[in-house]
């Protein structure tokens, strides 16, 4: 956990230098921002309009602690997916 924290503080450093302001994703996208979107699912995977996963699999990756700490980082992942993602359009993971 404590390995996953430094990761996540890192994280926000790099956004914090890139954003152009709270909540908001920086351009051009990069591999960088990719797969700090990527660690964020560990502690707060993305709404449904955008991954469809089974509950229980929401639920085991869901740190709400963390998210609460890192809540600047799940918003700047949210916007990035807003901005980049097309909406999940399969039928949800069964649970």
């Amino acid at each position: 956990r404590k390995r996953l924290q430094l990761t996540l503080k890192r994280i926000r450093e790099r956004v914090t230098q890139r954003s152009p302001g709270p909540g908001k994703a920086a351009e051009p996208l990069t591999f960088s921002d990719l797969a700090s979107a990527s660690v964020i699912q560990m502690i707060s995977p993305p709404g449904a309009q955008w991954m469809r996963i089974a509950s229980a699999y929401r639920h085991g990756f869901s740190d709400p602690e963390l998210a609460g700490e890192f809540a600047d980082l799940v918003a700047w992942r949210d916007a990035l997916y807003a901005q980049h993602r097309r909406a999940a359009t399969s039928t949800p993971a069964q649970t």
